[in-house]
């Protein structure tokens, strides 16, 4: 009645292939560096995801990850000088 399959054919496709549901824009997860403290937030608006992408650039202790249908972004941290100023890379 049901195909088989194996083990690792399933998690490719479970952790390969995720597929976000057509309400959500896109996921953010947050990490603290310091403490590893993880946050995940879920954006229906474009606008809204950006405007926290842009606060967590700006904190110096923090990394994040952006899945969006398209595809999966890290380490979308501001680049820094010696001196802890944004670049204007």
């Amino acid at each position: 009645m049901f195909e088989q399959h194996e083990f690792e054919e399933l998690m490719t496709w479970r952790v390969d292939h995720w597929e976000l549901p057509s309400s959500v824009f896109c996921l953010i997860r947050e990490s603290n560096t310091k403490t590893g403290k993880i946050k995940e937030h879920v954006y229906q608006q474009p606008g809204s995801a950006i405007k926290k992408i842009k606060a967590l650039q700006e904190k110096s202790d923090t990394e994040f990850l952006v899945c969006d249908s398209a595809g999966l972004y890290g380490n979308l941290q501001t680049p820094t000088t010696k001196n802890n100023e944004p670049t204007d890379d």
